[in-house]
């Protein structure tokens, strides 16, 4: 899936520290199994990760906002995933 928001950024460096944790939060979720065949995206603002998208249940979406939450670098999460 492909991010649509715009971001206004200082410099270069915060938007490649955005992308980090977009990066390595979408790992996590794949790693878990959390995202393994659902639409899930990942974005980021500023180190608040926006999660959006479908998963398997409620769980897993508790789930991917716990990781989330505890990527290292994240200030906030804001979940708005569904599930089937």
């Amino acid at each position: 899936m492909r991010t649509s928001a715009e971001h206004h950024y200082n410099s270069p460096a915060e938007r490649a520290q955005d992308d980090l944790l977009i990066t390595e939060v979408k790992s996590a979720l794949l790693d878990k199994g959390i995202s393994n065949g659902y639409p899930v995206e990942v974005d980021c603002d500023h180190g608040t990760i926006d999660l959006s998208g479908v998963v398997a249940s409620a769980g897993d979406a508790r789930r991917a906002q716990m990781i989330a939450s505890n990527t290292r670098g994240v200030v906030g999460v804001k979940n708005r995933l569904t599930w089937r």
